[in-house]
């Protein structure tokens, strides 16, 4: 068995919202930017975690900061295989059953993982390159007895690693389904590629965390809600920098990500940003 560690998905609280309704001038509302934001501060949390194989194994739970752990995924693996010693597997699955896969979240609540996860060594080549493959693999949240909090979200797509000079290059390409505590649910598709630089200092290891360094994100999502449809085209403003020595389940500790577009008749982003260890970013929508 491979060495692993566990991470904390993106589980999220209610974010920052925009203070005013669309009115006259159009663009997101308080409760479209609160869930799309949500939203897509899920997205970008849970790529920082998916970038090393120990969280994508086992994309729950976390140790202590800077630990890695020998551990076994909470339902075992289809095949264990392991050709060039590199601790990902050549060709596995792993399906998520609840109660094994249901843990107490440090974000103060509850999350049950159910669905398929299929992880490929793409050649089997010794190295930090892995590929993705998810089906229906859910994230249901109850957020400790707070209503507000409660959410699943549920992925199906592909999910690819590659290594980028001292770094990764992350490309995701998922459709996402994702229920909120008031409204319908919500279609996302998301397209995007995330790079990863390490700190100066910092190197990456297999079987080990991830160390600090910084994250970028480029791409398109699509929103589809009812009469919703929204087209975000995402960038980063500000390089996120992430924090390996953070103990808390948000770990970005600085930088900033905007989704554009144009929104009930009004051109505009979604900016997200983070400032600090364990603070959730905030989100508001800016008319342009």
């Amino acid at each position: 068995m491979s060495r692993l560690r566990l991470l904390v998905p993106a589980l999220l609280l209610a974010v920052a919202a925009c203070d005013d309704s669309t009115g006259p001038d159009g663009g997101l509302t308080a409760v479209q930017t609160t869930q799309v934001g949500a939203t897509m501060q899920d997205e970008v949390e849970n790529d920082v975690d998916a970038m090393i194989i120990e969280a994508a194994v086992t994309p729950s739970f976390e140790p202590a900061p800077g630990m890695a752990q020998v551990v076994a995924p909470c339902v075992a693996p289809s095949n264990t295989t392991d050709t060039d010693g590199d601790g990902i597997y050549d060709d596995a699955t792993i399906v998520f059953t609840t109660p094994a896969c249901t843990r107490t979240n440090r974000r103060g609540g509850t999350v049950a993982i159910t669905g398929t996860l299929r992880i490929q060594d793409p050649t089997p080549q010794a190295g930090l390159a892995f590929t993705n493959t998810l089906t229906g693999l859910t994230f249901a949240f109850t957020g400790g007895g707070v209503a507000a909090r409660n959410y699943t979200v549920s992925r199906t797509g592909t999910r690819s690693i590659a290594i980028a000079g001292s770094g990764l290059t992350f490309a995701s390409d998922l459709s996402i389904t994702r229920t909120f505590n008031v409204g319908a649910q919500a279609t996302v598709e998301k397209v995007w590629n995330v790079s990863y630089t390490p700190a100066a200092g910092q190197v990456l290891a297999a079987g080990q965390p991830l160390p600090s360094g910084t994250f970028s994100a480029t791409g398109t999502v699509d929103w589809t809600r009812g009469a919703e449809q929204f087209s975000f085209a995402v960038t980063t403003q500000t390089p996120l920098a992430y924090d390996a020595t953070c103990d808390a389940a948000q770990r970005i500790t600085a930088g900033e990500v905007r989704a554009l577009g144009t929104f009930n008749g009004r051109a505009g982003y979604l900016r997200m940003r983070w400032t600090a260890c364990g603070v959730e970013p905030s989100v508001v929508f800016i008319r342009t």
